[in-house]
Parts: structure tokens; C-alpha cells; sequence
């Protein structure tokens, strides 16, 4: 038997710690980050900010996800879900009852 998940679509304003050298393009890193939450789909991500540093590089970036919650999740397991990928911090987000 297959879990049963609801998906919801959200957009949030994020920061990223995007590692360097990353393989692609800054946002194909910034996307890879995000989406090492769980069951986290990055539809499109927008960069708003770039700060270079030694090591990695910071983004801050607009993102429309699609999010798949357990049936018994609340939608506030959104922001725990965008935060579960390390280096994203969740500034904001918005959305169906979000």
C-alpha cells in the first residue's frame, strides 16, 4: 500500500547556502539545496540577493515549491520541511493556510 500524501503549493523567501564549487549554475545548487528537504519540489526559483564568502556563497531567493505533507500533517510542517535541507533558512512563506 502506497502513502497517501497531500501537496501543497507554496511560495517562500528563503536564504541558502549554496557550497562552492557547485556542479550547473548557482540556482541549479540553490535548487538542489531546497530540495534535499523531504518530499520538497522546487517549481521555480527566483535569486534575489548573492553574498560571496569564502566557502560557499549566500542566496537569497523567491521559490515556488510543492510541498507533499502525510495526510495527517498540518500545513505548518511546510517551513519545517523547506528548513529540513541544511543551509536554508525559512524567511517567510505563503500560502494555502501557511
Amino acid at each position: 500500500m502506497s502513502a497517501q500524501y497531500r501537496r501543497v503549493g507554496v511560495t517562500a523567501d528563503l536564504t541558502i547556502e549554496v557550497n562552492r564549487p557547485t556542479d550547473g549554475t548557482l540556482v541549479d545548487g540553490a535548487r538542489a539545496t531546497v530540495e534535499r528537504g523531504d518530499r520538497v519540489t522546487v517549481d521555480t526559483l527566483e535569486v534575489t540577493g548573492v553574498t560571496p564568502r569564502l566557502n560557499d556563497v549566500t542566496v537569497d531567493a523567491t521559490v515556488e515549491a510543492t510541498v507533499a505533507l502525510d495526510e495527517d500533517e498540518t500545513v505548518t510542517a511546510v517551513r519545517e520541511r523547506l528548513a529540513a535541507g541544511f543551509g536554508v533558512t525559512v524567511e517567510s512563506v505563503d500560502g494555502p493556510d501557511a
